[in-house]
C-alpha cells in the first residue's frame, strides 16, 4: 500500500518539471503582456504572507457613466463595516501605470478624480489583505485572453521541453568495473 502512496522521479522528469514551469512562467507573462492584460490584475488574488490578514469592507462611490474628471469616492472599512481605516494606501493604476497612491482620511474615505481608461484601485494597510478592483468592471477580453494565455503557454512549454529531453546529447553510462 506504501508503494501507491509514493512517486518517485527520475532525473529526466525532474528536468521536464523544471524546464517545464520555467518556460510556461516566461511565455504566459510575455503573452498576457502583449494580449495587454495588466499584472496588477493578473496577480490580485497572490498573498505574499501566511499570515491571515482581515479584509477589507470598501464602498465606491461613482456616476454612471463614468466621465474622464468625475469624482470617485472610496470608502474603506474593517471587515465589520463599521469601523473607518484611516490610512489605507490607495494605488491607482492606469494600464499598468502607477498613477499615484492616496491614503483614507480619519473617515476613512478618499476622493479621486476618473482618469479615463480602465481605472486599477489597490488598497493596502500593514494587518489587512490587499483590495483589487477595477473601474469599470473587468473587460471580457482580459478574462478571455488570460485563459487563451494559459493554454498557449502550456502547449509551447511541453514542445519545447519535450524537444530539449529528446533532442539533449545523451550522458555516457561507465561500466561499474570503472566506478569502484
Amino acid at each position: 500500500m506504501a508503494g501507491i502512496l509514493s512517486i518517485k522521479f527520475g532525473k529526466e522528469m525532474l528536468y521536464f518539471l523544471i524546464i517545464f514551469f520555467l518556460i510556461f512562467t516566461i511565455s504566459f507573462l510575455l503573452l498576457t503582456k502583449v494580449l495587454g492584460i495588466p499584472y496588477w490584475w493578473l496577480f490580485r488574488g497572490v498573498r505574499l504572507t501566511a499570515i491571515h490578514a482581515s479584509s477589507f469592507n470598501v464602498t465606491i462611490t461613482m456616476n454612471r457613466p463614468l466621465v474622464i474628471g468625475d469624482e470617485i469616492l472610496i470608502s474603506v472599512y474593517d471587515s465589520s463595516g463599521e469601523n473607518p481605516v484611516v490610512n489605507a494606501t490607495v494605488s491607482l493604476y492606469n494600464d499598468d501605470v502607477h498613477i499615484g497612491d492616496y491614503y483614507t482620511n480619519s473617515s476613512g474615505k478618499v476622493s479621486i478624480e476618473y482618469p479615463g481608461g480602465i481605472l486599477g484601485i489597490i488598497i493596502n494597510k500593514e494587518g489587512f489583505a490587499s483590495y483589487v478592483k477595477s473601474i469599470p468592471e473587468t473587460p471580457g477580453e482580459w478574462i478571455r485572453n488570460k485563459f487563451l494565455a494559459g493554454i498557449i503557454s502550456a502547449i509551447l512549454s511541453f514542445t519545447i521541453t519535450f524537444l530539449i529531453i529528446r533532442y539533449r546529447k545523451p550522458t555516457e553510462v561507465y561500466p561499474q568495473s570503472i566506478i569502484r
